[in-house]
């Protein structure tokens, strides 16, 4: 039982991993984007790259799972055990 609930806990923490490099990204963007102030066509470029990197997050956060954590496993175990019994 607690390898099917660990085998589905790896996607969600795939994913999670995932939108953390989008975020880091993101806000890499953003901080070239506000540094870029002056320089009109520098501006527009990076302004379009932070664009970008914020559709990519907003993609990549969809279908964002929570990941079920031990003590959830062990309140599963303690119920199904008690009903056994």
């Amino acid at each position: 039982m607690y390898d099917a609930i660990q085998k589905e806990n790896a996607e969600p923490i795939l994913h999670r991993l995932r939108v953390d490099e989008l975020t880091a990204a993101r806000d890499s963007a953003h901080t070239a984007w506000v540094r870029a102030a002056g320089k009109i066509e520098e501006r527009r470029r990076t302004r379009q790259e932070y664009l970008a990197a914020n559709r990519a997050l907003r993609e990549g956060r969809r279908g964002l799972r929570k990941v079920t954590s031990a003590a959830t496993m062990h309140r599963i175990n303690d119920t199904l055990g008690s009903s056994l019994s």
